[in-house]
């Protein structure tokens, strides 16, 4: 491969991996086509990319972005899932294809979360946070419950008081009756 062709592939890396929050870096052997195309609509679906990549070129582009360029990740065939709504849907889409797939042909190596290499374990782990809508709902309910039961309680008391004062009421006509 000529030194231009070489540069003009780490330019068009790097165009692509300028803007990642973070990244799966997968090794895969022996995907079949209907697994592959599988793989790339389930990613596709949630905004996902994957792409297909020389190790040494994305080595040259990462360093040239400041990503980790860890040695243990480019080595063998390597594709890269990245993009999304959020930092970790990637993460998340591969380890649930990966699991419903069940097959060997695709094994996360790790990745890069806030321009810090991790390990494949930390990719799962990442995996397993909720996604950000449900978080949200998570903090959410987390800030409102105290005044909620706050409220409850008001409410409670001013039940409770309405039903002393028609006690009340209903004992004194007894009385003068």
């Amino acid at each position: 491969m000529s030194r231009l062709l070489k540069k003009k592939i780490v330019d068009e890396l790097k165009e692509r991996f300028e803007s990642i929050e973070s990244c799966v870096v997968l090794e895969f052997k022996g995907l079949t086509v209907a697994q592959t195309d599988d793989l790339r609509n389930t990613l596709r679906s949630k905004n996902v990319s994957l792409t297909v990549v020389k190790d040494s070129l994305v080595r040259v582009a990462f360093r040239e972005l400041d990503l980790p360029d860890d040695e243990k990740f480019f080595m063998g065939p390597t594709a890269i899932a990245y993009g999304g709504e959020d930092a970790i849907i990637a993460s998340k889409v591969v380890t649930e294809w990966i699991k419903r797939d069940g097959s060997k042909a695709l094994e996360i190596k790790g990745g890069v979360f806030d321009k810090k290499a991790i390990n494949a374990g930390q990719v799962n782990e990442i995996a397993s946070i909720p996604p950000k809508p449900q978080m949200l709902s998570q903090v959410l309910s987390a800030v409102i419950a105290p005044a909620v039961a706050v409220l409850s309680l008001s409410q409670a008391l001013q039940v409770t008081t309405a039903r002393l004062v028609q006690a009340l009421i209903d004992k004194k006509e007894k009385a003068q009756a």
